[in-house]
């Protein structure tokens, strides 16, 4: 079985993938470049996780996802804007994220603008989750 962190990846891909104005364009820990025919699309990835003792056997979690909504046109935030409300209403509203993390909360959000052939940009938000686990166990939750 396969960590927290990258159990909330798997679902989060699958309830991305297909149900916003990217379509398939949902991309994991994207390192390369997008290219102009993959937008709009979605980059989501990890960015951090702190850990403190709850009790002697219990720790609890915070693990913070970064999604990022990247267009091209004018204006580029307006583009990204019914992405972003498309994944905030899947996310928060995703059954099997919810069975895996005891609170879900968007944390931040930025916007991030290039000059290109159009105006490309990209917004990012942030997701904070929190969740219990066993101290021996980084596969399950409490």
């Amino acid at each position: 079985m396969s960590s927290i962190p990258e159990q909330v990846m798997v679902v989060m891909l699958g309830a991305l993938t297909g149900n916003t104005a990217a379509g398939g364009n949902v991309f994991r820990s994207r390192a390369t470049a997008i290219a102009h025919g993959e937008v709009p699309c979605i980059a989501i990835m990890c960015t951090d996780e702190e850990s403190s003792v709850f009790n002697s056997s219990v720790d609890e979690n915070t693990l913070v996802v970064t999604v990022e909504v990247h267009t091209r046109g004018d204006p580029f935030d307006t583009l990204a804007d019914p992405i972003l409300i498309d994944i905030h209403r899947l996310l928060l509203g995703n059954a099997g994220l919810r069975s895996l993390v005891d609170d879900l909360r968007k944390k931040s959000k930025s916007w991030e603008e290039h000059e290109a052939e159009q105006t490309a940009g990209f917004v990012t938000t942030r997701y904070q989750m929190r969740y219990l686990q066993p101290a021996n166990d980084l596969t399950t939750t409490i």
